[in-house]
C-alpha cells in the first residue's frame, strides 16, 4: 500500500468500488469518503497495481464542514529518470469556491519505483540446418540476430543473441526446437532495460558423414564357390566427432560380383554403423 509522508496507515490512494474513481485520501479519520460519489472506497490500491497518476485528485488534511474545497496533484517527479526506488516529489493545488480561504503548507513527498522497460527484438533469422557438430549451438544468418525494439531515444544498448537446439543429436527429417536468448548491455553499467524474450524457431541437424582410412583386402583367392573377400585389416573411421569414438563403430561385408574365376573381378564393399550414436553419421 502507499503510504503519504506522516505514515498514517489511514493514509493511501484508494478506489471507490461504486463509481471506479482513483483518489489519494490524506486525511486522518476512521472512514475515509470517496470525494467523487460519497460512498466509502474499496481497498486501498495495492503495489502490484497501477500507481495512480499525478493528475489524479486528492483530499486534504482537514477542511470545514460545508466548504467547497478540492486538493490537486499538479505534479510528481520522480528524483531519477533510471530504473529502481526513488523519491517522488508531488506538488498540490487547491480548487473549489472557498479554495481561497486555505493554503498549503508544503509540497508532499514519497517513494515510488521505475520498472525496466522490457524490450522486444525483430528480425531474427538462424540457419535452417547444420551438420552433426556434437553440441547444441545453432548458427544465426547474416545480421539475422535481430534488431531490439522498444529503446528509448538517446539511451546506448547493445545486446547479443545466442541460439541453441533443444539437444545436438542428428534428426533431418524432423526439425528441432531451437530457442534464442538475448543478453543486453547498457551504457554506463544502468538497469532500465530488460531483455527480449526467448524466441522459438526450428532447424534440422544432418547426419555427418564418415570415411573410412586403411581398409585393405586380398586382391586374389582360390576359387571356393563363395563371393566371400579376405579382409587384411579392417581400417578405422575418420570424421567422428571428438568425445563420441566410444559410441559409434563400423561393421562391414566384402563380396565379390558372383564366385565365379575372373581377372579385375568387381568387389563390393557394405559398410554398417554401430554404437549408441550411429544415428549421428553417415555410414562410409
Amino acid at each position: 500500500m502507499f503510504y503519504v509522508p506522516d505514515g498514517t496507515i489511514m493514509c493511501g490512494f484508494y478506489e471507490c468500488e461504486d463509481c471506479g474513481e482513483r483518489f489519494l485520501d490524506l486525511r486522518i479519520a476512521p472512514m475515509m469518503i470517496c470525494p467523487y460519489c460519497g460512498e466509502v472506497p474499496d481497498m486501498e490500491i495495492g503495489p502490484d497495481e497501477e500507481m495512480p497518476t499525478a493528475v489524479e485528485t486528492a483530499m486534504l488534511l482537514e477542511v470545514v464542514e460545508g466548504d467547497d474545497v478540492m486538493l490537486n496533484v499538479s505534479s510528481a517527479v520522480y528524483s531519477s529518470p533510471d530504473a529502481g526506488t526513488h523519491d517522488v516529489a508531488v506538488a498540490f493545488y487547491l480548487t473549489g469556491d472557498d479554495a481561497g480561504n486555505y493554503n498549503l503548507l508544503s509540497s508532499s513527498g514519497t517513494t515510488g519505483v521505475i520498472e525496466p522497460l522490457t524490450l522486444g527484438i525483430e528480425n531474427v533469422s538462424i540457419v535452417n540446418s547444420k551438420v552433426y557438430d556434437g553440441n547444441k549451438s545453432a548458427a544465426f544468418t547474416q545480421n539475422g540476430e535481430g534488431n531490439l525494439v522498444g529503446v528509448v531515444a538517446d539511451d546506448v544498448v547493445t545486446f547479443t543473441a545466442t541460439a541453441s537446439y533443444y539437444d545436438e543429436n542428428a534428426s533431418s527429417d524432423t526439425a528441432k526446437r531451437v530457442t534464442v536468448t538475448f543478453t543486453i548491455y547498457e551504457q554506463d553499467g544502468k538497469h532500465n532495460y530488460n531483455a527480449p524474450s526467448p524466441l522459438t524457431k526450428y532447424a534440422y541437424i544432418t547426419p555427418k558423414q564418415l570415411y573410412i582410412s586403411g581398409f585393405e583386402i586380398d586382391t586374389t583367392k582360390v576359387y571356393d564357390r563363395t563371393t566371400n573377400v579376405i579382409v587384411r585389416n579392417n581400417g578405422s573411421l575418420d570424421g567422428v566427432v571428438s568425445g563420441d569414438e566410444s559410441f559409434v563403430g563400423v561393421s562391414h561385408t566384402v563380396n565379390y560380383y558372383d564366385f565365379n574365376t575372373g581377372i579385375d573381378k568387381p568387389v563390393h564393399a557394405n559398410f554398417v554403423l554401430t554404437g549408441s550414436k550411429k544415428n549421428n553419421y553417415k555410414a562410409p
